[in-house]
Formats: C-alpha cells, sequence, structure tokens
C-alpha cells in the first residue's frame, strides 16, 4: 500500500511522484498492494510501479526474467543510480510487447521495479525521462 504526502507516493524505503498528465490505471491486471500501474498521457504505453519482496540482486533478476520469457534484448543489463537508488536496467522486446525495465535494490531484499511497457517501438520512448519524471528516491524508514 502507498502512502501520499507533499506529491509523492511513499511505500517501505523509497518514494515516486506520478509526472503531470499521467494517468493512474483503477483496474490493473495485479493483485498486490504494493503495485501501480500508469498511463502516458497519449496512452502509447503504460508504467508499472512495484514493491517486490525475496529478491536476488537486480542484475540477476533481470537476466533471469528475459531468459524466462525468451526476449530479445535491445540494450543489455547495466548499472543505473538514480537519486540514492541504485541497481541495473534493460531494454527487452518479445513477439507481443517491447520493455524497458529498471530495477533498484532495496534493504531486507526487496526491490523497487519500473517497468515501462509498449505494443509499439521502446525506442521511441525516452524512457530516462520517463524514469526521471517519476523521480524515484530511497526514504529513510
Amino acid at each position: 500500500m502507498f502512502r501520499y504526502q507533499n506529491h509523492r507516493f511513499y511505500c517501505s524505503c523509497f518514494s515516486y511522484q506520478i509526472p503531470d498528465g499521467y494517468f493512474i490505471d483503477t483496474n490493473p491486471d495485479e493483485d498486490t498492494d504494493d503495485y501501480m500501474r500508469l498511463v502516458s498521457p497519449n496512452e502509447t504505453f503504460s508504467v508499472d510501479i512495484r514493491l517486490e519482496q525475496d529478491c536476488e540482486r537486480s542484475d540477476g533478476e533481470l537476466a533471469s526474467i528475459i531468459h524466462d520469457i525468451t526476449a530479445t534484448v535491445v540494450y543489455p543489463t547495466s548499472p543505473i543510480e538514480l537519486n540514492g537508488l541504485q541497481g541495473h536496467h534493460a531494454t527487452y522486446r518479445t513477439k507481443q510487447s517491447q520493455y524497458y525495465e529498471a530495477r533498484f535494490d532495496l534493504p531486507d531484499s526487496q526491490a523497487l521495479c519500473l517497468l515501462i511497457i509498449t505494443a509499439g517501438d521502446i525506442l521511441s520512448i525516452d524512457t530516462t525521462a520517463v524514469v526521471a519524471a517519476i523521480a524515484p528516491r530511497l526514504e529513510s524508514k
């Protein structure tokens, strides 16, 4: 579950904001309290924001996901650091969808996952700007 305060959503030890113009999907496919789906203003892509429990390190989790769905890698897994959060990100595609995923390692084997999903061309989305606008950051408990 997320707490909203000072224009930010808080969960566990991180927070984020919703960029102007985005929609909140009030009927997502997920059955968890620590999940939110945003839809872009032009509705061409969505962004899943999720707190995951009992995770491996971000590079191992990403490699496992890409392998399990037999995705084609566009940009391989590489380190990412943003606002005190450290992890890994990658861009990949399947026959149905294209993805940009950033996974940030959190304390207690938790992870913050930001997953951008589109049926179009993932390379046409400025994923760096999307993640920067969501502005995830580490918070003290």
